[in-house]
Order: structure tokens, then C-alpha cells, then sequence
């Protein structure tokens, strides 16, 4: 009977029915993965978190341009879905084995230090001055409660570093042609750092 079906089958009918294979495939994996992360509360906390710093570091115009590509991307992984399907268990498989690194919790980067700084005069440089005395004569104005809690998180062998993020993460040849222009700044900030890696940050500034 169900040989007698299938010969029947014509191309487009076959084809039809490849797709919703590829279909039924993706949402079962979809459905293992969301078993797995409910297994691993902890690490679908730390990709959801990483997911919304990358996000918040990118304008309204790429997320947009992001979307489009997915949308694009979706018919044709469809047509060699089993490729796509093999590749995204890899993935998922290599994502469960990796173990996240805590720095990726941090938007300071290695490339975003600027200068090593002592505490005294990471404080002059967070000392705001209003002359009508709307906000605080303190290190940070009204983050000066932040910023002590900053201090005291520092561990033995941490090296408080001052970084500035740009709105856009440029290549090394747009930042020589660019030297001589103001920078964007979307964050600016200070860290703990200990062998090159953030150990916590204090953000004090960001557009």
C-alpha cells in the first residue's frame, strides 16, 4: 500500500514532502534543545545574558539587517535541511561541552582598555562639579554608591584599568584612518582587570 503510494509520487509531490520532513526535524531539535536548557538553568541564564549584551552593543539599523538575513536564511536551509540539522546538533553539542568563560558577562573587553589607573585618580576623574549642587560632591555624583561597591569587589592581583567602549567596534584600518577624529563613545568605565581578563566593571558613562 504504502509502496503503491510513494510510486505514485510526483516531483513537486516529493519535494513537498522532503520539506516537511525538514520541517519536522527542525522542530524536534528545536524541542530537544529546549529540554536540554531546562535541564541547564545556569547556562541558558548565562546565553540569554550574553544574547542581550551583544544585542545592546548593536544599533536599531544592524539589528534590522540581522532579521532580514534570518528571514532570507530560513528557505534556504530548508532546501538542505539535513545538512542544517546534522550541523545544528554539532553546534549544540559543542555549545553544552564549552564552558562559558565569565568575562564574556562583561562588555569590557581587552581591546577597550585605555590606561592603567590608581583609585585616587580614577576618582578625580569621576569628581562632577555643579555649581547648583543638584548632585552629590562625590567620586561619581550619584553612582558614588555603585563605585564603592566597585572598590570593594577588588581581589588580591586586580589592576584597575579605565576603558572606553566606541558606539562601533571598528576594523584596524578604519581606526588609523580615523585617529584624528572624536571618538563615539557608547561606555566609558573602569575594571578589575587580572592576567588581561575582566574580572567586574563599573560603567559611569553611556549614550
Amino acid at each position: 500500500m504504502y509502496a503503491t503510494y510513494f510510486e505514485n509520487l510526483t516531483g513537486w509531490e516529493w519535494f513537498g514532502l522532503y520539506l516537511l520532513t525538514g520541517v519536522a526535524a527542525f522542530g524536534l531539535m528545536r524541542l530537544i534543545v529546549s529540554y536540554l536548557d531546562r535541564n541547564e538553568p545556569g547556562q541558558s541564564e548565562f546565553r540569554s545574558s550574553l544574547s542581550s549584551i551583544l544585542n545592546s552593543s548593536k544599533s536599531k539599523r544592524e539589528l534590522l539587517v540581522e532579521k532580514a538575513l534570518e528571514i532570507v536564511a530560513i528557505p534556504i536551509i530548508l532546501l538542505i535541511w539535513p545538512i542544517g540539522f546534522v550541523w545544528g546538533l554539532y553546534m549544540r553539542i559543542e555549545t553544552t561541552n564549552r564552558k562559558p568563560k565569565p568575562e564574556d558577562a562583561f562588555k569590557c573587553k581587552r581591546a577597550h582598555l585605555v590606561s592603567h589607573m590608581t583609585t585616587p585618580d580614577a576618582e578625580k576623574l569621576g569628581l562632577i562639579v555643579d555649581p547648583l549642587n543638584r548632585t552629590p560632591a562625590l567620586p561619581f555624583g550619584h553612582l558614588n554608591a555603585g563605585w564603592l561597591a566597585f572598590l570593594q569587589k577588588a581581589k588580591p592581583g586586580d589592576a584597575l584599568w579605565y576603558f572606553e567602549i566606541p558606539s562601533k567596534e571598528m576594523t584596524k584600518a578604519e581606526t588609523k584612518a580615523k585617529d584624528q577624529e572624536p571618538k563615539s563613545l557608547r561606555y566609558r568605565g573602569f575594571a578589575w582587570i587580572q592576567q588581561s581578563t575582566t574580572q567586574t566593571e563599573f560603567i559611569f558613562e553611556s549614550d
